[in-house]
Parts: C-alpha cells; structure tokens; sequence
C-alpha cells in the first residue's frame, strides 16, 4: 500500500462505515501501514466540546489500556487547537470545518515518520467522522420505516385475514404473490411459490384453467380496456361442491398495469337461494297452466313421455335434433324454463355428436323430467269433485245404443278435448315469449270449440309451437316499428280451422314482416340446396339446418323447428302450403285427411294396448257449452 492513490481510495471507502467502532479497526489497520507507528488511540468528538474514547490497539492487534488523565487532556488539547493535522506528527486532528475526532500514533523508534500520503488520510476520516453521524440518523430513519412497514403490513395481513372474501394479488406473468388473504388457502390450499392464478383456482378443470389463463392474457396484453376484457372472462365456477364468482381489480403504476387483484367470493348460498327462488316463481307459473287447462297439461305430460321414448329409441342426427327442439319448446311453453334450459344445453352437446355419449345425455334428461314430474306431483291428482266416470266398457256401450243416431258424433267427441285446449299450452305463453323479445303479440283461434281426436293430432299441435316462436322471433315487429307501418302496436297469430269433406285444413298465420325469401334463397345456397324456383324456397324453409336467424338464442335459430312441423303433419298424411308478402305476414295452411278419417285413424291407436289400458275410464265434467 505504497501509492498514495490507493490510500486515499482506501480512506474514501471509510465514509461508508456505518459505526465509529469499525472506522476505528479500518483506521487502525491503514496507519499500521502507512507509518511506522507500534499503536494507535482514537477519540470521537462529541458534540459538545468533549471527546469520547473509541479505543487502543497495538501492531500486533493486542488492546491498549484506556488513556490516562493526561493523555485525555492532552487530547481534549488536541481536538481546541487550531491545527489541521497536529503539531508533533503524534497526533491527528480529524476535521472537516469542525472537529470530529482525534488519533494518537506513538512510533516504535520515538520518531514521526509519517508517509506523505498520511495528511491526507486525515482529512478523508474528517470527513468520514462528519459522515457518520448523518449515516447513523439514516440508518434510524430506515430502521423506524422499517419498524412502522412490518406493522403496516401486519395490519393489512389481519384485515386480510378477517375478510369473508378470499383475496389474492397476482403480476403481470399471472405468479400469485405473497398479498393474500387466509380465507383464500383455506378455500384451495397455499400455493407455491411462482404459482399461476389459474392454476391454483382451477386445478380440478383443465378446461376452466385454458379458460382463465386466456382471459388473464388478455387483461395483461392491455389492449382492450381492462373493464371490457375482465367482462369476458369466466365470472363463476364450482369447485369442491362451492360456487366462486371473480371479481378483477387493476392496479396501476405510473399509468400501467402493474398487478391485478382478484376478489373470489363464496356465492354457493346466494345461488343456492336464487335457485330456489326462480324455481318457485316457476313452480308458479307451471300451477298456474294446470288450474287453467287441467285436459291440456296431461296432454302436454303425455307429450313429454312420448318424446322422451322416441329419443331413446332413435338413433338418426337429424331426428334426434328435432326431438329435442320440440321437447324443449314444449317445456318453455309450458313453464318449464329450467327444463327447457337443459334441452338446449343437450343440443349444443348435439353439434359434436357421440353416440356412445347420447344415452347419457339422455338419461339425464330422464332424470331431470322426474324430478320435475315429482316437483308437481301434489298438484296433478285429479280432483273428483264434480266429475262423473264410467268405464270404457260402457262408454262403447253407450255408443252402439246410439248407433245412426246423430248424438254418436257427439258423444265421440267426449273422448277429445277441444281443439281449443288443445292448443291451450302453446297459445297461452306467446305473450310471454314476445314480452321476452321486446314486442307484443297475442293469438287468434276461431273454430276453437270443435274436437279434435288425440293422440293422434297431439303430436302435430305440440309442433305448433315451433310456429308461434318463429312468428314471434322473425315475423311480428316491434311495437315502435308496427306503428310507423300503420299497424296495431301487438301482433296477431291468427289460427282458424275448415272442417271440409275432401280436407281438414288448419291454417296458422300472422300480420308481420312475412318471410325473408332473400334471406331463405342464400341459406339454400350455402347448404348446396335447390333455391331456383319459389318451390325449392319453400322446401328449404322446412329443410333440417335452415334458418333465417342471424344469430342462436333459446327462441329460435337452430333451423329444425320447421322441419318437426312438416314432418308431424306428413305423419298424419298431411301436407303444408305457404304464403307469404312481404310487410303481409305469412301463412301456413295444414291440408290433412277429413276428420272422419282422423276420428277412424285415432280410433285404431286408442284400441292399441297402451292406449286402450291407458285409458280405463272416461271422465266427464260440467263445464260451460262448448268448453
């Protein structure tokens, strides 16, 4: 340590001690090497005019004794005098402006051979000693800011921790950090370190992990507004038998996303109790269809059942998709929203068709229509009150003394419920479903009182509600635009029968916008359909797939509706005609064999087995003419 610029850079180095005690040890060691000294004292000023003795040591590293009075005076002397460095060469005054220290060498040979660079060190441990009192208040500063964070984040720990909802921050790569509440670790386990978020909330559903890691990309590329792009993502899951719903929250720094805070909240009561709220509201709506048209709900039961067994028994794409959707129109129509929520889930399961995978598909909409039959099960036990029942037996009785009587065809008709309450279930919820549309439309029926044979007709009327929703959804405007056309602010379906010898013919119509053919002309043309002639046009509107819908909701827009229509009334070896102009409305008129027919054809199926023990009694009631 010979060159004078490595001993200064040495004793600037001095300036970052943070004690006097080791500036006193540094010190020591560089006068041992810059001078022949055999020992070394140093005194720290103390502020008010004394000094404080640091310590002593020898060459060899052994401890001085504490000076003696003398020696303290003589370096209280030191420390008042006016000299920079020290008079006799024993003694530095370590000054900077102002005295901070003294330093005492005693040479091994009584000389003062002291190394040129010597002096200078002087001024640097001068201005070290000024240092340290100013680094020592720091260090305070930081050790009470450190003191006052550890309690700060202690506090936001235990309210954290107090919190009913969990509470997790995570970075910019999706690593969940160390800010997070108790209840979260309680809810899906402590992560480890580095742990994305979504995998930690998901790791029981790799599709709800893919899921939330594409939308946490999204939040942190920051392209779309943060609000927008947390909107798209998951909001709720299940996990372990809990409901979650996800809430995001941005945290920003300068201006940028820096972190993201996720709040995730056990909702399993809330939903449990909004379930059971929304099921009572329908339990409500479904009594109250069954207090209006007792005939006509156990018509609808039946037609549930018999849905039910075709399905199982058909094994057909398109026929199972048309199945469904009738199944799932008749249950909407009927009250059974939630019901009918789970046909439409069964045929978006439809779209990737499996085979193997349909009976269970199947079996669970088997078990979920029990469970609603059990839910109504109270209320469909037929009240006797009132009623008068006789046995079949004696109803065909009853018959054969009336044969080439004109009351026959009348007694006959007993066995059918009115064409009116047969259509009751459909008709009775289209105000409903424009309602939900935004619009107004209510039904027609004339010739509501003639009896039609069932079951023959009930499949094909059940149909009718594939009608109706179209009408609503594509035909019917709404009330805004209806009177800027000069129209009555609500829709009509207008429904009318023509009992004719050669036909009966059923025809359904409405007063709105009538069919897009343009619309219907490009789907055949996408589908490889004929689209030439106005025929081919009106084969592709009853063609599986075709629909004028520009996009798939619960109403309408899975293009099978129409087909199941035409299909049922071809089974019952009818054809459709249609109509339609634009801003006119449409029409749809049913061309089937005479009712004789339909009464002979209805009498063959009701003698069938099922039929005939399904039906052991005849049960009549008073009710209004014509009812």
């Amino acid at each position: 340590m010979t060159d004078a610029v490595s001993l200064l850079q040495v004793a600037g180095q001095l300036a970052t001690a943070v004690g006097f005690e080791e500036l006193f040890a540094v010190t020591t060691r560089v006068c041992f090497a810059l001078t022949n000294a055999g020992t070394c004292r140093m005194w720290r000023s103390d502020g008010e005019g004394g000094l404080v003795y640091l310590g002593g040591l020898g060459r060899v590293g052994n401890l001085l004794p504490p000076p003696s009075q003398a020696e303290q005076e003589q370096a209280a002397a030191q420390e008042r005098s006016e000299s920079v460095n020290g008079g006799d060469g024993n003694w530095g005054i370590l000054r900077d402006g102002f005295c901070y220290g003294v330093l005492q060498l005693a040479y091994l040979d009584g000389t003062a051979a002291v190394h040129p660079a010597f002096d200078a060190l002087l001024i640097n441990l001068g201005v070290a000693m000024a240092n340290l009192d100013k680094y020592a208040a720091l260090e305070r500063l930081i050790e009470d800011e450190l003191v006052k964070s550890v309690e700060r984040e202690a506090a936001l720990q235990l309210t954290l921790d107090s919190m009913h909802d969990g509470l997790l921050v995570c970075d910019l790569t999706g690593a969940i950090t160390g800010v997070r509440s108790a209840v979260v670790e309680r809810w899906f386990g402590a992560p480890d370190e580095g742990t994305a978020v979504w995998s930690y909330l998901a790791a029981h559903d790799a599709q709800l992990a893919s899921d939330l890691e594409l939308g946490f990309t999204q939040l942190f590329e920051d392209i779309l507004p943060f609000e927008v792009s947390a909107e798209q993502m998951p909001q709720e899951f299940e996990r372990a038998g809990r409901r979650f719903r996800l809430e995001c929250q941005a945290i920003e720094d300068c201006g940028c996303l820096s972190q993201v805070v996720i709040s995730v909240r056990d909702v399993t009561a809330q939903v449990a109790a909004e379930l059971a709220e929304a099921e009572q509201r329908e339990l409500i709506v479904i009594l109250g269809g069954l207090l209006r048209n007792r005939d006509g709900f156990a018509v609808f039961l039946d037609e549930v059942q018999r849905l039910l067994d075709s399905l199982e028994a058909s094994r057909e794409y398109t026929e199972i998709a048309r199945i469904l959707h009738t199944l799932k129109g008749n249950a909407a129509v009927q009250g059974f929203v939630s019901y009918a929520r789970r046909c439409h889930h069964a045929e978006d399961e439809l779209e990737s068709f499996d085979y193997e995978q349909f009976p269970r598909t199947l079996h669970e909409l088997r078990n979920a229509w029990q469970r609603e039959l059990e839910r109504i099960a109270d209320f469909v036990e037929d009240s006797q009150s009132g009623t008068v029942m006789i046995a079949m037996d004696e109803y065909h009785q009853v018959l054969e003394a009336l044969e080439g009587n004109e009351l026959k065809v009348i007694v006959q008709g007993w066995c059918h419920p009115t064409f009116e309450k047969q259509l009751e279930c459909c008709v009775g919820r289209v105000p409903g479903i424009a309602a939900s549309l935004g619009k107004s439309a209510r039904v027609q029926l004339e010739s509501g009182t003639m009896r039609l044979p069932t079951p023959l007709m009930q499949s094909m009327l059940s149909s009718f509600v594939h009608l109706f929703r179209n009408a609503i959804d594509h035909g019917i405007e709404a009330p805004e635009e209806r009177e800027r056309l000069g129209k009555p602010r609500a829709g009509v379906i207008r429904i009318q029968i023509d009992d004719g010898l050669e036909q009966f013919r059923i025809i359904v119509s409405d007063d709105g916008r009538g069919i897009d053919w343009g619309a219907v002309r490009a789907r055949a043309c996408e589908r490889g359909l004929p689209h030439g002639e106005h025929s081919d046009l009106v084969n592709a509107l009853f063609t599986d797939g075709v629909s004028t819908a520009r996009a798939l909701s619960e109403i309408s827009g899975r293009g099978v509706g129409m087909a199941a229509v035409r299909q049922e009334c071809r089974a019952l070896g009818g054809e459709i005609h249609v109509t339609s102009a634009a801003g006119e409305g449409a029409s749809f008129e049913f061309c089937l064999p005479p009712r004789q027919v339909l009464a002979v054809q209805n009498s063959s199926l009701a003698m069938n087995g099922a039929e005939a023990a399904r039906l052991p009694v005849l049960t009549l009631r008073p009710m209004a003419m014509g009812s």
